[in-house]
């Protein structure tokens, strides 16, 4: 039987999960809104207002597909799996190309990829 401390501490860690996701699924909201047209900007896109440069629509992606991420080839050996399966969650800061994937835990543990 599960003591009531460990019980609560799954549910925090189960919390904070749930939390992070949200986070990651509103900032993609955003990362998408800045890409849509606006009314009040007579159908301009407030990425290219920003930034004066024309937005780009080549890396959209659906929140929560199926994912894969490279390993490095320092990583892995040379039978191992030269990708791993994760869900897309969204996309990296501004100025940088890259998505965001959450990786589900691993028994060996995921190591610095």
């Amino acid at each position: 039987m599960e003591s009531r401390g460990t019980l609560q501490i799954q549910t925090i860690q189960h919390l904070m999960e749930w939390l992070n996701n949200t986070i990651e699924a509103l900032q993609t909201a955003v990362h998408i809104i800045n890409r849509s047209p606006h009314n009040s900007l007579k159908d301009g896109i407030p990425e290219d207002i920003w930034s004066s440069k024309s937005a780009s629509f080549d890396r959209l992606h659906i929140f929560g597909c199926e994912a894969f991420m490279h390993v490095r080839q320092e990583l892995r050996n040379k039978l191992d799996a030269k990708s791993i399966k994760g869900v897309f969650l969204g996309y990296n800061a501004e100025g940088e190309i890259g998505y965001r994937i959450w990786l589900s835990p691993s028994p060996k543990g995921n190591q610095e990829l």
